[in-house]
C-alpha cells in the first residue's frame, strides 16, 4: 500500500513542478501570469555548453568545498547516487 501511495505522490509532485516551472516562465516572459502582472524577460534555452560549465564548475569547486564538510560515509553515499549519475565523485580531503 505505501509503495502505490508514494509511487503516486512522487508523480504528483513532478507534476505539480512541472505546473510550476511553465507558470514561472509564463509569468516572467510575458504569458498568462496567475499571480500578477507578467515580465518581459527573454527565455533562454540550456545550450549543451552552460551543462558542461556548471558540471566542471560542479566538480571543480562545488564538490570539493562541499566534501570538505562532509564525513567519509557522506561522501560515499554521493558517490554511489548523485556522483554516478553525474559522472563524477566526491574525494576526502
Amino acid at each position: 500500500l505505501l509503495s502505490d501511495e508514494l509511487a503516486q505522490l512522487e508523480q504528483k509532485v513532478w507534476g505539480d513542478a512541472d505546473q510550476a516551472t511553465e507558470v514561472g516562465i509564463a509569468c516572467n516572459t510575458g504569458g498568462d501570469c496567475p499571480h500578477g502582472d507578467p515580465e518581459d524577460l527573454t527565455l533562454v534555452e540550456v545550450q549543451d555548453a552552460d551543462l558542461e560549465r556548471a558540471l566542471e564548475v560542479m566538480e571543480s569547486e562545488v564538490l570539493p568545498q562541499w566534501a570538505s564538510r562532509c564525513s567519509a560515509a557522506c561522501i560515499e553515499s554521493w558517490n554511489e547516487t548523485a556522483g554516478e549519475v553525474l559522472g563524477i565523485s566526491a574525494q576526502q580531503n
